[in-house]
């Protein structure tokens, strides 16, 4: 085998890698533009239901444009924190009063012995 017969041989390989790749991503992005536009339509939807007026077609093409609806939905209803719903009403902590200075001192009558 001539030098050039090989190097057209690795030529066709690597344009057949190519183009396997170039379909294999292709589809891989119509995929992913579908689920958007599905999620950007079922977005839509809710909010007319919400609102009581249709959504625009341009407002529907806006809302597919996003990348990650579901965590604009959580940012737009609960905001970037979260209020606290309740907690203790004091930091005292389970136990006895002067449990913890007496385990302390105990601690240190053993370390110095």
């Amino acid at each position: 085998m001539k030098t050039s017969e090989a190097l057209n041989n690795a030529a066709d390989v690597l344009e057949k890698v190519a183009a396997y790749i170039e379909k294999a991503e292709s589809g891989r992005i119509q995929e992913e533009a579908d689920m958007r536009q599905k999620q950007a339509s079922d977005l839509a939807e809710k909010l007319s239901e919400a609102i009581g007026e249709d959504i625009s077609v341009e407002m529907a093409e806006k809302l597919s444009s996003i990348d990650n609806v579901p965590e604009l939905l959580g940012r737009l209803t609960a905001g970037d924190t979260v209020d606290s719903l309740g907690g203790p009403e004091t930091e005292k902590l389970a136990g006895v009063e002067g449990a913890e200075s007496s385990a302390d001192a105990k601690f240190l009558e053993w370390v110095l012995s």
